[in-house]
């Protein structure tokens, strides 16, 4: 009859190889747009001026250990096989080995970063906005690129969940691949001591909108 037709053919189509062929086409595009957009940063060289180690973990994220000095600078030596440069993401991520099992060094698992930035060649990349999923009170991310040491970015009293900072540039920055690139990361906020990133991840971008990935 008619509805033991329309189910045939309904089951025909939901088992038909082209159409599973082209559902995996599609996931895997959409898997490599993903990986395409957010190059993760892989430090040749890493130094904490406070005499901190970094560890590298399984999932290419940084964890910090030994010295917590009171204020703290981490610069990390990168290359890239980007040509331009359009974006920088922080992930910070909470870990059992770190104060309040989050992702700040200081006793409450919180971290204050008063400035992120990227220079080539000795030349500073300026970013024009930056942009958090979740911001602790007065602690706006766009404290990190506006050069003052008295203000930055923070998380708690959500210091347990990861969280993202993305950075933008106004246009894209022209860069020669393999040229070296220092990340530094300073946390000079002088109110609150020991507030440094206890793990954390990066990642650099050439996409068109990297804070709408955020």
């Amino acid at each position: 009859d008619a509805a033991a037709a329309a189910k045939a053919d309904a089951e025909k189509f939901e088992r038909g190889p082209e159409i599973a062929a082209a559902q995996s086409a599609w996931e895997s595009t959409l898997l490599k747009s993903d990986v395409a957009a957010w190059q993760i940063v892989e430090p040749k060289e890493m130094k904490a001026k406070g005499g901190a180690a970094f560890e590298k973990q399984d999932d290419q994220s940084l964890l910090v250990t030994g010295p917590n000095p009171n204020q703290d600078t981490y610069t990390l030596d990168v290359t890239t096989p980007l040509t331009s440069l359009t974006g920088l993401r922080l992930e910070t991520i909470p870990d059992p080995r770190l104060p309040a099992r989050g992702a700040g060094r200081a006793d409450s698992g919180n971290a204050v970063l008063t400035e992120l930035r990227v220079t080539v060649g000795g030349k500073k990349i300026p970013f024009i906005s930056a942009v958090a999923d979740f911001t602790q009170k007065s602690f706006s991310p766009g404290n990190v690129i506006d050069d003052k040491k008295d203000s930055g970015w923070a998380f708690v009293p959500d210091v347990t969940n990861r969280h993202t900072l993305v950075l933008q540039t106004a246009k894209p920055f022209t860069l020669t691949p393999g040229e070296p690139l220092k990340i530094t990361l300073d946390f000079q906020f002088q109110k609150s001591v020991q507030h440094n990133l206890g793990r954390f991840r990066l990642a650099l971008s050439a996409g068109e909108n990297p804070a709408g990935t955020l």
